[in-house]
């Protein structure tokens, strides 16, 4: 067991070395550090008035009287000043679990990526680093949900504006695309193909949580957690990812397996929305054995017949995904309540 450990860490310390490598020799762009969150908040405490109300803490609560009181400085003081506040340390990182976690897979189909170049030439890694992100999800046994682009006038009226304001602009911005599964122009990436089991939707809008059944499928599957990924970042992605943590989801991008028309539009969204929507993390990270994607476990799903007027027993048994989960308690196992 020591050795197997020990080699999963040197096979995770290789891709990590390999994926740091591979930025460093891809052309370098701005990483947009001025749109980054890195503001004070309106009342941040400093380290004197932390140590006082560990000692309020201590005490009981209440106010300390004494020299700590001459001491600490006013709160007007502390924070209403001009020096330029340090940026805030990373937040801590939260194991994501994978029996609580979905993966939404945004827009990954030919009119995006292989048949549009201004998308792939600045993200020469987005194949490996997707195909990396789905096996993650795959053997960890998270909820795998694909999103398809199904714009047409009759249901996207936004795109009257938006072909007013692109037609002829870009080559390759595509105006109605339509999601006919039945036509034979209707393809799936050899690198990204939705296996039996997993749920594929169709969206009318830029965001997957509007007017689709993403919140219901979440819902029902007991997800608390979404990771999300896919084309374009500063578009579908992004809106998509703002739908999910708007819900009340805590919202993961994965940065590497995400592309956009251009690298610094790629950055640009990250800068202004990593770590303040949602947490940034990498196809290698979700690897880690600690803070990464941890294999789902079993889940007990107890029904509070009071809450449902047409449950006449106790002994409901509900399917999600392929496992079948009863209201029968189980020590070390989650337990929802629906």
């Amino acid at each position: 067991m020591a050795k197997q450990l020990t080699q999963n860490q040197q096979q995770l310390d290789d891709l990590l070395a390999a994926s740091f490598n591979a930025r460093n020799n891809e052309p370098q762009y701005s990483t947009y550090e001025e749109l980054k969150w890195n503001d004070k908040p309106l009342y941040c405490p400093d380290d004197l008035e932390l140590q006082h109300m560990d000692l309020n803490d201590t005490v009981g609560g209440g106010i300390v009287s004494g020299a700590a009181d001459e001491d600490m400085p006013r709160r007007s003081e502390s924070y209403n000043n001009n020096s330029v506040p340090p940026p805030p340390p990373p937040p801590c990182r939260i194991p994501i679990h994978a029996g609580k976690t979905a993966l939404l897979i945004v827009d990954v189909q030919p009119e995006y990526w292989s048949s549009c170049p201004s998308v792939r030439q600045d993200f020469p890694h987005f194949e490996e680093n997707l195909a990396r992100t789905i096996d993650i999800a795959r053997k960890q046994r998270a909820k795998i949900i694909w999103v398809r682009a199904d714009y047409r006038k009759h249901h996207s009226p936004w795109l009257i504006q938006f072909e007013r304001l692109n037609r002829g602009q870009r080559p390759d911005t595509i105006v109605e695309l339509p999601c006919e599964p039945d036509s034979d122009e209707f393809k799936w990436e050899d690198f990204a193909t939705p296996e039996g089991g997993e749920a594929i939707i169709a969206k009318s809008s830029w965001s997957s949580t509007s007017n689709t059944a993403l919140m219901d499928i979440l819902r029902a599957s007991a997800i608390d957690t979404v990771l999300v990924c896919g084309l374009i970042t500063s578009v579908c992605v992004q809106h998509s990812a703002f739908g999910v943590f708007e819900a009340g989801y805590r919202t993961l991008l994965v940065q590497d397996a995400c592309a956009d028309r251009g690298r610094a539009r790629h950055e640009a969204a990250l800068a202004l929305y990593g770590g303040y929507m949602y947490e940034l993390i990498t196809s290698v990270e979700l690897l880690d054995p600690v803070h990464g994607l941890q294999k789902a476990k079993p889940v007990w799903i107890t029904v509070d017949d009071t809450r449902g007027e047409g449950i006449k027993r106790r002994g409901i048994s509900m399917t999600l995904g392929e496992e079948v989960f009863e209201n029968r308690p189980n020590a070390g196992s989650s337990v929802v309540s629906l």
